[in-house]
């Protein structure tokens, strides 16, 4: 019995790490965490119902208390630079998302023109099917539209895309499609199998999981932009640790082996261009400090106007501060163009 007891305090604590992530990875992470814990919590609170009214009294307490103290940890504590301070500061926890002089929903406005006239589910298969690239307005004035693409294919240029930070077209990787495709099959084997063998205690939380991702993307906006739709990635994983959970079956085995291989070949092949591009990166922000240091010592005697080359760009000015430049004033004025270094002098 105390082993079981501290195996519930451990997978609690867990939980409790994983939320906290969640929650202040990103503002949208509020959202997807809420949905997905409120799902598991009437789960939990039903099936301890069914066993008894003590049972159900108990469960309420512990989940109610439990979820109470890891949310206000997470948004009070953890998050207080962020939620908290927003809420002070413009009287809602997910400024500039909501609240008052918010920002307009930019995942409707950043997506292509072709998508206009497409459901979420459609955009949603338009995305994860299509070439690994950016064509939205802000991006790309030139109004180029996705491009579809057969799986298991690479077109050209594809690869040195994933070097875009945020990549809307594609996100999950070059060769996502057919690890997609191989989800989907795997997945409503795993749920036949479930009803066969009569294993609901699997099967239900197993099918509020693909519930609620299923609801999240018919429900939200941007679910063609892989950083808005990250709980996608529990699909195809679900999937692989049916697979490689018995050595004994010999099938399932060698086809989760054959799955792992694809992801990890997908994932090797954005982390190669990720690490060669910011090795580049690196390397050109390295000269362009020590070019703009040797401007400065020779005109230590005056300030030195800078002017931001894009909006967002302040942080850049702690390298400065960090080199110990103090005499330098900034222009407003922002220059909004994509070359160059973040500001100007």
């Amino acid at each position: 019995m105390r082993i079981k007891k501290n195996c519930g305090i451990e997978n609690l604590l867990i939980l409790a790490c994983n939320i906290l992530l969640c929650i202040n990875i990103k503002f949208t992470g509020v959202a997807f965490a809420a949905f997905y814990c409120f799902a598991f919590y009437v789960y939990f609170l039903i099936k301890a119902y069914k066993n008894s009214k003590e049972e159900f009294i108990k469960q309420f307490k512990k989940y109610t208390i439990f979820y109470t103290i890891t949310v206000v940890v997470s948004l009070g504590i953890v998050g207080f630079s962020s939620y908290t301070k927003n809420f002070i500061d413009y009287g809602h926890p997910l400024y500039p998302l909501y609240g008052k002089n918010h920002v307009e929903n930019m995942v409707v406005a950043e997506q292509p023109a072709s998508f206009k006239d497409k459901n979420h589910v459609e955009i949603f298969l338009y995305s994860i099917f299509a070439k690994g690239e950016n064509v939205s307005a802000s991006y790309d004035e030139r109004n180029i539209q996705p491009t579809l693409k057969i799986p298991f294919t690479i077109l050209d240029g594809e690869i040195s895309n994933y070097n875009i930070p945020d990549i809307r077209m594609g996100g999950f990787g070059p060769l996502f499609s057919v690890i997609f495709i191989a989800s989907i099959i795997g997945t409503i084997y795993i749920i036949v199998k479930l009803i066969k063998n009569k294993s609901w205690d699997l099967l239900i939380p197993y099918s509020l999981i693909l519930g609620v991702t299923a609801i999240l993307i018919i429900a939200l906006d941007g679910n063609y932009w892989a950083r808005y739709i990250p709980y996608f990635y529990a699909v195809p994983l679900l999937v692989l640790s049916f697979l490689l959970w018995d050595k004994n079956k010999k099938v399932e085995y060698i086809l989760g082996i054959i799955l792992s291989i694809i992801m990890i070949i997908n994932a090797s092949l954005i982390f190669y261009v990720t690490i060669k591009d910011t090795h580049k990166n690196d390397k050109y922000v390295g000269n362009k400090i020590n070019e703009f240091l040797e401007y400065y010592n020779n005109h230590e005697e005056e300030n030195v106007e800078i002017k931001l080359n894009h909006m967002g760009y302040q942080g850049a000015l702690y390298n400065l501060d960090d080199l110990g430049i103090k005499n330098y004033v900034i222009n407003q004025d922002k220059e909004l163009e994509r070359e160059g270094y973040f500001f100007k002098y």
